[in-house]
């Protein structure tokens, strides 16, 4: 495929707007049922149960901001930055579980599916991992209102 193929930038766009909206509405999710995330949090057994709310915060509040940036293409490098790292650490969290044999809910998609822990969720981490790294790889060639690098360079050719 040629560098600028419009097929790929059509893909890319697709892309970053699809894991915009998933961490979008799974961050509200979780903040506005934020005892049941909490509960799931503290099911893995990984940190002290006093960090759970504080946590499942964090972890809501990063979604929320990552899907905004990447449905607005808005900080878009930072917040595919930041899904990588959260994604790689989620798959981390899941191989442990995995491998702890523990049978818990995931608390990926708390308020609209109850999902266990299983390969199945992993496989689903690691897609949602691919598409970031993805989206990062071909970062230049997003457009969008708000896409800072992309703004400068139309600015440099007027």
């Amino acid at each position: 495929m040629k560098k600028n193929h419009p097929k790929k930038k059509w893909i890319l766009e697709f892309l970053r707007i699809l894991l915009g909206v998933i961490f979008l509405i799974t961050g509200l999710f979780k903040f506005f049922h934020m005892q049941e995330f909490t509960d799931a949090i503290e099911n893995y057994q990984l940190i002290p149960q006093k960090l759970d709310i504080f946590a499942g915060t964090i972890v809501s509040l990063l979604e929320v901001v990552i899907g905004i940036s990447l449905i607005f293409c808005f900080l878009t490098k930072l917040g595919v930055l930041i899904t990588s790292s959260l994604m790689m650490l989620f798959i981390i969290i899941t191989s442990i579980t995995l491998f702890n044999g523990l049978d818990i809910n995931c608390g990926c998609f708390i308020g609209i599916y109850n999902q266990k822990i299983s390969f199945f969720s992993l496989v689903i981490q690691i897609i949602i991992l691919a598409f970031s790294l993805i989206i990062l790889k071909h970062y230049s060639q997003l457009s969008g209102a708000f896409n800072i690098k992309q703004a400068r360079r139309q600015q440099s050719k007027d």
